[in-house]
């Protein structure tokens, strides 16, 4: 299997998303679940490398919930497939404010009140965020549960003209609090800018579990579910260079709506190896979230490896 930049879209025509970007407008979520399941009963049995991923993940989940004495999860690959094409008709929804009112809720957890508190506050963060659940709904509803201010949300992409789905939901968003900082060529000013947005309230948004497309070699070692995998040195290095308090976050569906979690990791032990001290720690975060909702794990590309 290959890496997550390596893959190419599947049914990534333009006029396609725009169309079912167009019912799901038009039409709500619900009737664009019922459109998008044929599809994907249709497409399965050619999308051979998310079904051999999704096997994988359910070989190494059981592994794991047998050796910790754990209830196994029974293997569906087919309904992380289906999952994930709901995900992508949520994404459609949030950027086009189609999503219910109080669809997005946050945990109740001391981590996500000082979330809270310190977004209220007037504070900026940095959020490293995963491919377990939904994040682009946390970022576009998540305004909801914020009492006085609303901050606008920086997010780190590679190369974000590459892909037809995200030029297409960029413009969308053009009117939003969301924006894209390309760091495929990052430097002094990227992080200035970074920094600058932090000191005005604003939130830094990454990715913990996608290497770099343009430095994959540089990444930090982890252990997730008892199998060795890499995570992208850059973002962790970036997140300690950046002094700001740091939280992972998930945001998964559940019920018919969302709940986001958060881990504070901002106490995480100062010391040369800070970075990969909270590379470790997002490990242990991404584990967890995977045991609690395995079937919304879109790692649809060789994760775990040496």
């Amino acid at each position: 299997m290959a890496d997550w930049y390596e893959k190419s879209e599947t049914c990534a025509g333009s006029l396609r998303i725009k169309f079912v970007w167009w019912f799901c407008a038009v039409f709500g979520r619900r009737l664009a679940r019922v459109l998008i399941f044929p599809i994907c009963v249709f497409a399965y049995p050619f999308l051979r490398g998310a079904r051999k991923s999704a096997k994988n993940f359910f070989k190494i989940l059981n592994k794991f919930e047998a050796e910790n004495g754990l209830e196994k999860t029974r293997p569906r690959p087919f309904r992380l497939v289906y999952n994930y094409s709901c995900s992508m008709l949520d994404k459609i929804a949030a950027a086009s404010k189609k999503m219910p009112k109080n669809s997005l809720k946050f945990e109740d957890s001391p981590a996500a009140r000082r979330f809270m508190e310190l977004v209220n506050s007037g504070q900026g963060a940095v959020v490293i965020f995963s491919h377990i659940g939904n994040f682009e709904v946390l970022g576009a509803c998540g305004a909801e549960e914020f009492k006085t201010r609303k901050p606008e949300i920086f997010s780190l992409v590679e190369d974000w003209s590459d892909s037809v789905f995200r030029k297409i939901f960029l413009e969308k968003l053009a009117e939003s609090s969301a924006h894209f900082v390309d760091v495929s060529a990052i430097n002094l000013a990227t992080f200035e800018t970074l920094s600058r947005q932090i000191g005005r309230g604003n939130l830094v948004a990454a990715a913990g579990d996608r290497l770099s497309k343009r430095s994959p070699e540089k990444y930090f070692s982890a252990k997730v579910l008892g199998e060795s995998c890499r995570l992208p040195s850059g973002v962790f290095a970036l997140a300690q260079m950046l002094g700001s308090p740091v939280f992972f976050a998930n945001c998964v569906e559940c019920g018919g709506g969302y709940s986001a979690y958060f881990y504070d990791a901002s106490n995480c032990p100062a010391s040369k190896k800070r970075g990969e001290s909270l590379a470790s720690e997002f490990a242990a975060f991404l584990e967890k979230s995977a045991l609690k909702t395995p079937y919304q794990w879109f790692n649809f590309f060789d994760f775990f490896k040496d």
